[in-house]
């Protein structure tokens, strides 16, 4: 697979939690309710979907090929990852500007 059709494989937009399915999410859906964290890879804030709670991870975006492909594996790790220290992917939303991301 190339690289410019790496992120293609995380449909934008498609949260799933369980059985429920949600498409077409934008940050805009999602309601603020605080900040969990941030460090060098993104800002963590709780936000709710539908009355459940999650954890929404900003990425930004990268242009150089090697941010690119680290801002891949780091979709990767997050939905592949089965571990009790990290939470369970639901899915991504991509956009130009997260707006309503940041106070």
């Amino acid at each position: 697979m190339s690289e410019s059709n790496n992120l293609d494989i995380y449909e934008s937009g498609r949260i799933q939690i369980g059985s429920n399915i949600y498409n077409n999410v934008t940050i805009d859906n999602l309601e603020d309710v605080g900040e969990l964290g941030s460090g060098a890879f993104g800002e963590v804030k709780k936000r709710l979907l539908d009355n459940k709670v999650l954890a929404v991870k900003r990425i930004k975006r990268m242009d150089k090929r090697e941010e690119k492909t680290a801002e891949y594996m780091d979709l990767k790790v997050m939905k592949c990852s089965n571990s009790t220290f990290i939470v369970e992917y639901y899915g991504c939303i991509f956009a130009e500007v997260f707006e309503n991301f940041s106070d």
